[in-house]
């Protein structure tokens, strides 16, 4: 018999929720809910002082346990029943039945009244420990309050499949219950590349690489060269060629893959290995005792038959049957040494979906996510160098965030282009993940829970992936380049609702607790853009006109708005140009005065250079303006699909340009192809030409998606061509088929 990868539960939800209800539930200020809490400060269990209890909805503590265990100096006034408590340069004064406290002679209103319990003094828990800089989280599957972060050796494991069960639950009711804390490398222009430097010293041509944003830290892209080969992903294809000659331009091999399931999505290369990476699917394992409402015929007589159903946790009857799938991320390792006889050396695969990826020198790291739905599935991964069939992640190494459990596995992989013998590393939490931003000594994965983002912190060390911490902050991020690491703190822009839609940055420290930050910026605006440079950040918001915001980070703890611009439009992708300008990719806008008020209109895309070089008053020093309203450029929500050279000041797009066909209302297709230009800081931009590779048929499979340079020429990349020009003049230099 198979055995049973599921754990099932219908109706005990329902239990579950009522009796975690009944444990919160808010008492009279003598009453006691005797139900057991577990308190730890730095994972060890206070145990002295009495049982922790629940008063209107808030946990109180006995005093003198939980001082000793923060190490703040304890002081009782017996005659005024009034506590003072003091650690590092912090002093709480309180009185027994008073909700109010004083913080450094600060007066603060309290959650709950500190009470007289048994001929002990109990205080609110959360109060006193936020006060003392320490951060609080309530797990509610072990009903244990965690204060201070957590070790990385010992965050929790799941364990069991009973803990797993439970926890899952407990996250579908609320992830943030409700005694949780809510709290209100920095990329510079990149310097000429390593690898570009050993090719000019060698005497080997220049070629370009993947638009990054941390130097050092590559990301995967649909195409890579090295100079002389190009490696492209083509629909379910992958296609190599070699490209260095462009008048003798030919592929190599077209490759196929064994999976029929499997659809490439991006791809590294790093010396003679080539890196695919992907996603498949299968259909989950049919269980041998179970059956669910979904998989029943459709006749109700037949339904009726069938003894031992499981309920679903959706409402299944009267509705389609419900048919899900299993997603699996895979990376294909090839040898490149011979062209003609690549061939797969090593497959790796994660159940869940495909998240992201980054590599640095020759390690991988991919990201991926898997739902939990109804019938919690651990996952499966497996490695061809050390197993044939997949094999399930144990359940003591399924780890989980106390306080911010989501019915979802995250799973970082890390794995060795080199070293054959060396195991992949995997690392499996109860989590979820959205945004990933990569420096080279830490990865961050930042996932949105309500009107808040959590931003969970590891370190990398080769194969080595080690959970370090959680920052957590209002709002949520827009993309990778809201965050950003430097000189050993994180900064992160979010955007957040309220009765305000407002703009934040926020700066982390090493240990991932807020240290400064700026918070509503532009109201009723949300960030368009981010980038951060260097003890600098720039921030585009827009509603109706676009403010650029410069922000000095160059004292942590005290971030501070330096200049604003606001122009028309606004940008999408802000690329620095040296370390005084920016160059911003966007659209242009026009505010229409209507009769129920202003409307903006998007038109054509907008290219800036913005001046920062004084901080205090940016300026838009140049700009200019491609095609019309419906104007498409993958740059504006792809940074990889941007060709720019720094050196020369080669600015290439791939775009679709649109004009008006004159009615007011439409708009047709002018061009489709690449615009070249030059950027330079003095000249502003210099549109030299442009390329295509559309001809009597509007194949989509001839649309310009990508351009790289190798030496003297331009190349542009679509699916069915690829097309060499000469940089200087852009005259035309080779031509080559992908399907003849």
């Amino acid at each position: 018999m198979k055995a049973n990868r599921r754990v099932y539960y219908g109706g005990a939800l329902i239990l579950l929720l009522c009796s975690f209800l009944f444990a919160l539930s808010s008492v009279d200020s003598g009453a006691k809910d005797t139900t057991e809490i577990k308190v730890y400060v730095n994972d060890e269990k206070v145990t002295t002082g009495g049982a922790p209890v629940m008063v209107e909805g808030n946990t109180l503590v006995p005093l003198k346990g939980i001082a000793e265990k923060l190490g703040a100096e304890l002081t009782w006034h017996a005659a005024i029943k009034s506590i003072v408590l003091e650690k590092a340069g912090v002093k709480m004064e309180m009185t027994i039945n008073s909700r109010t406290a004083r913080v450094n002679g600060r007066s603060v209103s309290l959650p709950a009244s500190p009470l007289i319990i048994h001929d002990r003094a109990y205080v609110p828990l959360r109060f006193i420990a936020e006060s003392l800089g320490e951060e609080v989280y309530w797990d509610p599957a072990a009903r244990s309050i965690y204060i201070g972060k957590p070790s990385p050796d010992q965050l929790p494991a799941v364990n069991t499949r009973e803990n797993l069960n439970r926890l899952v639950r407990s996250s579908y009711n609320d992830a943030r219950q409700a005694d949780m804390p809510v709290l209100e490398a920095a990329p510079t222009a990149p310097p000429q590349d390593e690898q570009v430097a050993k090719s000019e010293a060698s005497g080997a041509a220049r070629y370009s690489e993947t638009n990054i944003q941390v130097q050092g830290v590559d990301e995967a892209d649909i195409m890579k060269t090295d100079g002389k080969y190009l490696y492209q992903i083509r629909g379910d294809t992958l296609t190599i060629s070699q490209v260095d000659v462009p008048d003798k331009m030919h592929k190599i091999t077209d490759l196929k893959f064994a999976d029929p399931n499997f659809t490439p999505s991006e791809l590294f290369i790093d010396k003679n290995k080539l890196v695919v990476i992907g996603s498949s699917w299968k259909r989950p394992d049919a269980p041998d005792d179970q059956v669910f409402y979904r998989d029943l015929p459709e006749s109700d007589a037949a339904a009726d038959s069938v003894q031992g159903v499981t309920p679903d946790i959706y409402p299944p009857r009267g509705m389609p049957p419900y048919n899900r799938y299993i997603n699996i991320t895979k990376a294909i390792v090839y040898d490149t040494a011979d062209k003609r006889a690549i061939a797969p050396v090593r497959e790796i695969e994660i159940e869940g979906s495909y998240l992201n990826s980054r590599k640095k020198e020759q390690n991988i790291y991919l990201i991926a996510n898997q739902q939990i739905y109804d019938d919690i599935i651990v996952p499966q991964y497996r490695d061809s160098l050390t197993a044939d069939e997949p094999r399930e992640i144990p359940l003591d190494r399924i780890y989980y965030f106390p306080g911010y459990v989501y019915p979802n596995f995250i799973s970082v992989i890390a794995f060795d282009l080199e070293g054959k013998a060396r195991e992949t590393t995997v690392k499996t939490y109860l989590g979820q993940g959205e945004n990933v931003y990569m420096s080279p000594d830490n990865l961050y994965i930042a996932a949105a829970s309500y009107n808040e983002t959590a931003v969970f912190k590891f370190a990398v060390d080769r194969l080595q992936v080690r959970y370090t911490g959680r920052g957590i902050v209002p709002g949520q991020v827009l993309n990778q380049f809201s965050m950003d690491e430097y000189r050993e703190h994180f900064r992160i822009a979010t955007t957040s609702w309220g009765r305000q839609q407002v703009n934040n940055l926020y700066v982390l420290d090493r240990d991932m607790k807020i240290k400064g930050e700026i918070t509503g910026l532009a109201p009723n605006e949300r960030i368009y853009a981010a980038r951060f440079m260097g003890d600098k950040a720039f921030l585009v918001t827009f509603e109706m006109i676009d403010p650029l915001f410069v922000i000095d980070l160059a004292d942590p703890a005290r971030p501070a708005v330096l200049g604003e611009l606001k122009i028309p439009g606004f940008s999408n992708y802000l690329h620095p140009l040296g370390e005084r300008y920016l160059l911003g990719i966007g659209r242009d806008t026009e505010v229409i005065e209507e009769k129920w008020g202003p409307r903006v209109v998007e038109k054509g895309i907008r290219l800036t250079v913005f001046d920062v070089s004084d901080w205090k008053n940016p300026q838009e020093k140049y700009v200019h303006m491609i095609g019309e309203s419906g104007t498409q450029s993958e740059v504006l929500y792809n940074h990889k699909a941007l060709l720019f050279d720094e050196q020369s000041g080669l600015l290439v797009l791939p775009l679709t340009v649109m004009s008006s066909d004159g009615s007011g209302y439409g708009s047709i297709n002018k061009f489709q192809g690449a615009y070249v230009l030059d950027v330079d800081t003095e000249r502003g931009f210099v549109h030299r030409g442009s390329i295509t590779h559309l001809d009597k048929s509007s194949d989509a499979g001839n649309q310009i998606r990508r351009a790289f340079y190798i030496g003297d020429y331009l190349y542009t990349l679509s699916d069915n061509r690829i097309k060499a020009n000469r940089i200087g003049d852009l005259i035309h230099a080779g031509w080559l088929e992908l399907n003849p």
